[in-house]
């Protein structure tokens, strides 16, 4: 019979020893929308010079990661932003000169997609006629691609009318146990029946006959999952226009996005692309609308809203376009945890504008978001509102929208906000990703519920029962050891504690058992040709009737080779692992045999912190009749 006995805890101990040249940039920033530049000025089509203040950059944050970080083979969007004399905003991502201080490391697109090339660290900014950006310095690792999940962005993948598209979304596990949103023209995407679903850009897919088509993405030799799509003969006999916020009275020069939902001949209904439409408003004084669905104020006045698709043409949007006036503009946060974000994680900002006749509306898209300080918090300038923590410490958000302007305190703190945690109780294990509640429980197992409380580097854990009357915590029967990075920021947790349960009938102990855990916040690859080390605590399987057990106490070491991809474990057992096995979650698993060359168990592991300096593992073996913990100290 397998047991578990092994829940493990360790920390690192060593035992071995573009082009930056200044090119001209052209007058046409951009041609679709005939804005033309005159020295650092734009002239727009309403023959209005706007004065350019200053250019901002920045990226599509990765969640879970503090600083701009990505594979070699993999690549990140950078977003350039030109702020003017007049507090608005444009994008101006392809219109910029992108500069890559070292492009042995990272080369930049003209659109500022920058590309890893080689492991390192390179500098990227953008310039317009000579206005420079901010500069965003970005690590290039070695990490490689493991793992490629595709899903459906929006829509169902067993349902898709013909002649309507799917657009699919590609997800990346690399081998430090990174995730990144993989960009779709750096996939080689397949369907299986071209003549069914057939692929018209890179990870967008129209159906084309009924049928059925297998889906899939490659990337650098990794195949993706399978997603099978179902086309149906399915045609639009209806359109419905509608929009997020039910009052439909804008104010002039602010907009509005509007979407379009299809009824088909199967009686279902799809939200359609609003690119796959054609727009048109009746009166365009009033109010014109974009492409994409948004529609914008121009004068005070009523007109309607219409959509075509095909020959199918919707019932027309009535739409007021007001004269009110911004009054003021507040910032919320969509998280309980108001003002504050985490290091390495996003907090979306919402800004509300009041307008002179009392009304209020959503007016993040409009507004200039900046932040005082990039170092500390960085606004996405691609997802308004969307702050990105970069490092512990304070920031001020700002949110500016003609001469109204309102500031956001904002603490990035670093406190996790969520663990992966492993628990196990009468010998079975339990793994589960568990969020900190506001209580700060943080996992619960059988009777035993673990909590965090305090906050910054000053957090301790406690372990209670849900029957204190009945089942009492051994105060001298518990470990609990808190791992910290090098800025003392809590990153995991180990221990194990005893509890004592009574019966109903009786006042003394009629059973014990001990109750295992750890927990760590974000994975890293392991460190290699390395020796991790710390002690183990281990108890006899409690039998009922039994007096509490006494934990012992040994030294453990973990030593991992680079070229076998092998260890050696000394000190508790004497031990060799081999057959190393990586999955898509970021464990590594091995097979442990004893000196004896016979079979021991398995051991699963997983690295944490900055560098892989820390790991939590446990061991299921052939052995009975044991419990354990291994946890490490710095010592």
């Amino acid at each position: 019979m397998r047991k578990i006995i092994i829940l493990c805890s360790l920390i690192i101990f060593g035992c071995n020893g573009g082009s930056s040249s200044d090119g001209a940039v052209s007058p046409t920033l951009n041609e679709a929308s005939q804005e033309q530049t005159t020295s650092n000025t734009i002239t727009t089509t309403d023959a209005i010079k706007k004065e350019i203040a200053s250019i901002h950059i920045t990226y599509s944050p990765i969640s879970g990661i503090s600083e701009p970080k990505i594979s070699f083979q993999s690549a990140l969007q950078f977003t350039a932003t030109a702020y003017y004399e007049d507090y608005s905003k444009l994008d101006v991502s392809k219109q910029v000169k992108w500069i890559s201080s070292d492009q042995r490391v990272g080369t930049t697109t003209s659109a500022g997609l920058l590309k890893g090339v080689n492991a390192g660290t390179t500098a990227i900014m953008a310039q317009f006629n000579g206005i420079d950006s901010n500069t965003i310095d970005v690590t290039v690792t070695d990490a490689e691609i493991r793992h490629v999940q595709i899903t459906p962005k929006s829509g169902n993948a067993n349902n898709l009318p013909e002649g309507v598209t799917l657009t699919m979304v590609a997800t990346g596990t690399f081998s430090d146990n990174t995730h990144q949103e993989l960009q779709r023209d750096a996939l080689h995407w397949s369907s299986s029946e071209g003549a069914v679903a057939r692929k018209i850009q890179p990870g967008v897919l129209k159906g084309i006959n009924k049928g059925r088509s297998k889906i899939e993405a490659e990337f650098h030799g990794v195949t993706s999952n399978t997603v099978e799509v179902t086309v149906t003969d399915a045609v639009v006999t209806k359109l419905r226009i509608s929009s997020e916020s039910s009052d439909l009275n804008i104010p002039a020069g602010f907009t509005q996005p509007l979407a379009v939902t299809g009824t088909f001949s199967d009686l279902t209904e799809r939200e359609l692309s609003a690119h796959d439409v054609i727009w048109s408003t009746e009166n365009t004084s009033v109010a014109t609308v974009e492409d994409n669905g948004i529609i914008k104020g121009i004068n005070e006045g009523s007109t309607t809203v219409s959509a075509q698709y095909h020959d199918i043409e919707s019932e027309p949007l009535t739409v007021t376009i007001t004269d009110t006036a911004l009054d003021e503009i507040t910032i919320t946060s969509l998280s309980d945890e108001a003002n504050n974000v985490v290091k390495g994680y996003n907090l979306q900002l919402i800004a509300t504008g009041v307008f002179n006749d009392g009304t209020k509306r959503n007016i993040s898209d409009e507004v200039s978001w900046s932040s005082d300080d990039d170092s500390f918090a960085m606004v996405d300038d691609s997802q308004s509102g969307l702050v990105h923590g970069v490092e512990i410490g304070r920031a001020v958000i700002s949110a500016e929208f003609d001469d109204r302007r309102t500031d956001f305190n904002l603490n990035i703190e670093d406190v996790p906000p969520s663990f992966y945690v492993a628990m196990s109780t009468s010998n079975l294990p339990s793994y589960f990703h568990k969020f900190i509640n506001k209580s700060g429980e943080i996992s619960s197992s059988d009777y035993v519920h673990l909590n965090l409380s305090g906050s910054g580097s000053n957090i301790i854990a406690s372990v209670k029962t849900d029957d204190p009357v009945r089942k009492q915590v051994d105060e001298q029967g518990q470990v609990i050891q808190i791992m910290r990075d090098d800025k003392n920021n809590v990153i995991g947790f180990s221990g194990y504690v005893n509890v004592l349960v009574s019966s109903k009938l009786h006042h003394f102990d009629d059973k014990a058992y001990t109750t295992f855990f750890s927990g760590y916040n974000a994975l890293h690859n392991r460190q290699r040709n390395k020796t991790y080390h710390g002690d183990i605590f281990y108890t006899p399987e409690v039998k009922i009737g039994e007096a509490q057990p006494k934990a012992e106490k040994s030294n453990i070491s973990i030593q991992f080779d680079a070229p076998r991809s092998a260890c050696l474990m000394t000190g508790y057992e004497e031990l060799t692992c081999d057959n190393l096995v990586t999955d898509e979650n970021g464990v590594f698993s091995y097979i442990l045999t004893n000196k004896d060359g016979r079979r021991y168990g398995d051991l699963k592991i997983h690295f944490f912190g900055e560098n892989g300096e820390f790991a939590t593992g446990y061991i299921f073996s052939d052995v009975p009749n044991k419990l354990g913990i291994l946890s490490i100290s710095s010592k």
